[in-house]
């Protein structure tokens, strides 16, 4: 398995994959973090960019660059764990959906719960869910998920019961991304300005200190350093191989997380202890030239009963 963090020299422009019209809102919505397959993409692109193969070459077939990254309009043979944070020294992870607090939204330490799995006998109360297995967290005040939000890779192996604010863990993108407004204008399929027809982007810059963190399950043929370009409008930034982090520290295998979003079927959710909201994606196909069909995933820090994935960590 190898790591690799990336800093951007600029801001992302990761646009999702809502059409772009005449007559529709101007405005285009932002995703973050990169979808693993993005970053699958932006591997490729820069292994065939660092070994002077061009796309068409590519396409033919003349490269031997195929064991490495698959052949053109095939699916990457290498899977992608993250995208992961990290400022300094720290990594942070999606925080598991299964992390609970009843402390206020502005406090600025906050108290987890962790629900616990209901006895059997617990029915007997008339207790029930649309899930087997009933989880319940004791707490005095509503509770709400702390899904969504990023924590440091230690208070996730420590299971700490209290966690900083903007330390520990981080809440909102506020103290880590800033967002600015770009307006560009249409082109047309021949890369002419349509007329009248302008759009605005949100891009998403990077504070000072923070890179994007991931790893691959085997060899890319990337090299250990190098530029790439990873979203729209061909957003560059340098990268460079790191140490492996070691993210299963933990040996009570009773729930597992996954840190990559995971493809929603009804197999795996039979399986789902908490998570958020399924997030769509689809993505531009370069081989077919059109869009790839809007596909379901659970998001990242969905918790599960057993291990569904190699991106799941124990919990």
């Amino acid at each position: 398995m190898s790591w690799y963090k990336f800093i951007p020299s600029d801001t992302f422009f990761l646009r999702g994959a809502e059409p772009l019209a005449a007559g529709m809102e101007y405005e285009t919505p932002t995703i973050f973090p990169p979808a693993p397959s993005v970053l699958c993409g932006a591997m490729r692109t820069a292994v065939l960019s660092q070994n002077d193969i061009t796309i068409r070459q590519f396409k033919k077939g003349v490269s031997d660059l195929e064991r490495y990254i698959g052949k053109f309009g095939a699916s990457a043979p290498f899977s992608v764990t993250g995208v992961f944070l990290a400022c300094g020294d720290t990594l942070y992870v999606p925080t598991p959906y299964n992390w609970m607090t009843e402390s206020e939204k502005n406090s600025d330490e906050i108290a987890v719960v962790i629900p616990e799995l209901l006895p059997a006998h617990a029915k007997k109360l008339g207790i029930c869910g649309s899930y087997r297995s009933l989880y319940w967290g004791k707490h005095a005040k509503d509770l709400r998920s702390l899904g969504g939000s990023w924590v440091s890779l230690p208070a996730l192996q420590q299971k700490k019961k209290k966690l900083k604010v903007d330390t520990d863990i981080l809440l909102n993108t506020d103290s880590f991304i800033t967002q600015e407004e770009r307006t560009g204008i249409a082109l047309d399929a021949n890369r002419s300005v349509k007329k009248s027809q302008l759009y605005t982007g949100r891009h998403l810059r990077l504070a000072e200190g923070w890179s994007l963190v991931w790893s691959t399950d085997r060899d890319t043929g990337l090299a250990s350093s190098g530029v790439m370009t990873i979203g729209g409008e061909q957003r560059f930034g340098t990268y460079e191989e790191i140490d492996s982090v070691n993210l299963n520290k933990n040996t009570e295998l009773n729930a597992y997380m996954c840190t990559t979003p995971v493809l929603a079927t009804t197999e795996v959710g039979e399986k789902v202890i908490a998570s958020g909201k399924l997030v769509y994606r689809g993505g531009w196909s370069l081989a077919k030239q059109f869009h790839k069909p809007m596909v379901g995933y659970y998001p990242a820090g969905t918790v599960f009963s057993s291990k569904i994935d190699k991106c799941c960590i124990s919990l």
